[in-house]
């Protein structure tokens, strides 16, 4: 551990070329009135990395598209998308201390597809700190497990995808907000009767309004999301089949297994097997 010129208490930085999760750097930002940062896209320069932090007291700025500006305080959960011009600073009378892991690699790009992100910046509230805690106390270890990585890291996406969509609820239109209910829910079991009961719409209605707008059920949606899930894992991670099918919420891996192969004409060693070398 190192402390740079920003007053960051460096834990891990790596020039990892690692294609599945490569992580760039991770640390803690002490208050420093002074922290200004640029990413900034163009011909000469691209950052693509995928930026998580979470702000354990003060408070700061992100400024994004068109000059908007986002305040940030004690308890937001922030992500900052790649290929984003990003200004972020601290507030010069309370500047911010905060946690962060910077990451790319073919497994965060799945996850951003599989959760159906397009924003540049995404601000919440949710308690992530153990989670990029954790994140730290693994990339201090001689030997760093991934795949302990990579559970965490699910762990985020899952947070701010679930606080996303509880603070958009009130702005949207039912179908579209059935279907970010069913996006946020891709590790769960789902039945229409919970999602009526979660909603407070009828089941009837539900199906109605969604076939309506996107010309299929409900159920056959989610199950096609969970399948692409799944399959991203597959082709992302090294989980065995059990753990992906644990982690997609499927009733066993059996039953995975034959969806899977209903969907892509492959068991699941086999889609791996024919993605990795296609890679």
């Amino acid at each position: 551990m190192y402390i740079n010129s920003n007053n960051e208490n460096i834990i891990y930085n790596s020039i990892d070329k690692n294609d599945f999760l490569s992580i760039s750097m991770a640390g803690i930002t002490n208050p420093n009135p002074n922290y200004h940062i640029i990413h900034n896209i163009n011909k000469n320069f691209f950052y693509d990395y995928y930026v998580f932090e979470y702000v354990i007291s003060g408070k700061g700025y992100i400024e994004y598209e068109n000059n908007k500006i986002i305040e940030v305080n004690t308890g937001d959960f922030y992500f900052l998308n790649k290929l984003c011009k990003h200004i972020y600073y601290s507030d010069r009378r309370n500047p911010f201390k905060k946690i962060f892991i910077v990451v790319k690699g073919h497994f965060i790009d799945s996850l951003i597809n599989a959760f159906d992100i397009n924003e540049s910046v995404i601000v919440t509230k949710a308690n992530v700190e153990p989670i990029i805690l954790n994140i730290h106390s693994e990339l201090t270890k001689e030997e760093i497990n991934y795949q302990n990585i990579s559970h965490d890291i699910l762990n985020l996406f899952y947070s701010f995808n679930r606080n996303l969509y509880e603070d958009k609820t009130n702005a949207m239109k039912l179908p579209d907000l059935i279907r970010k209910y069913l996006d946020t829910s891709l590790t769960q079991k789902l039945t229409l009767e919970r999602i009526s009961e979660e909603l407070n719409v009828s089941k009837s209605h539900i199906e109605r309004v969604f076939k309506e707008r996107f010309n299929t059920t409900p159920l056959n949606y989610f199950m096609k999301q969970k399948i692409k899930y799944a399959c991203a894992l597959l082709v992302n991670t090294s989980y065995s089949i059990n753990v992906i099918a644990e982690q997609t919420g499927f009733t066993d891996s059996k039953y995975m297994a034959k969806c899977i192969k209903k969907e892509t004409g492959m068991t699941p060693l086999q889609y791996r097997k024919y993605k990795t070398n296609t890679y």
